[in-house]
């Protein structure tokens, strides 16, 4: 059965203090063109689709990281971020301005999956599960996310991966239709439908 408690390194250290209004953002250099960018507080839904896109087309790219709702419906979360073109500096960005702009910066870039994972079963309860891999590219994270929010399903918390040029995602999903009250096995079926078109069938 499948280990859903992913990258507990993480998530043990998450408490309730990220819960407040004001959101605040740090950005350390870590070497070598990396960097990590911690956010925390109030953010609305959808917005950590919008802060990977406006990254990404600044040239950075989500390597790996974190995100999770806690106590007081504010999120904490962590990305450990790469310049692609050695030049780009997360600092100079403004991460809350991404995270909070009324729409993503652009259209999602197209992405192919080799596998994904999707459960709406009672055992995930109020939520959907779904594991999503592939190959990564600026704009992964993003541009899955993006598809995401057209179905009305937004993250709880999820984490971000990636090994040899391959993306292994990993979130759960709360179903958030207005005026509906989507079960989580309904919300499953159309996930997995809108995901099957993105399979790499090579």
């Amino acid at each position: 059965m499948r280990d859903r408690l992913i990258n507990r390194r993480f998530f043990e250290l998450v408490g309730s203090e990220g819960g407040g209004a004001a959101p605040r953002v740090r950005v350390t250099p870590r070497g070598a063109g990396t960097y990590s960018l911690r956010l925390e507080g109030a953010f609305p839904d959808g917005w950590c689709g919008r802060l990977s896109l406006g990254l990404s087309r600044a040239s950075i790219s989500v390597m790996r990281g974190f995100a999770r709702r806690v106590d007081g419906g504010g999120w904490v979360a962590e990305f450990h971020l790469l310049s692609q073109d050695g030049v780009a500096d997360p600092r100079t960005v403004d991460a809350v301005a991404f995270a909070n702009a009324p729409a993503a910066p652009g259209p999602p870039v197209p992405i192919t999956l080799d596998s994904y994972y999707v459960d709406g079963s009672p055992e995930s309860g109020p939520y959907v599960f779904l594991e999503a891999r592939g190959p990564d590219r600026v704009g992964f994270l993003g541009s899955l996310l993006e598809r995401l929010r057209e179905l009305w399903l937004f993250p709880e918390q999820m984490s971000v991966e990636t090994w040899g040029g391959q993306a292994r995602d990993t979130f759960y999903l709360r179903p958030a239709r207005p005026g509906a009250r989507l079960r989580s096995e309904e919300a499953a079926r159309e996930l997995a439908a809108v995901l099957e078109p993105l399979r790499n069938t090579n």
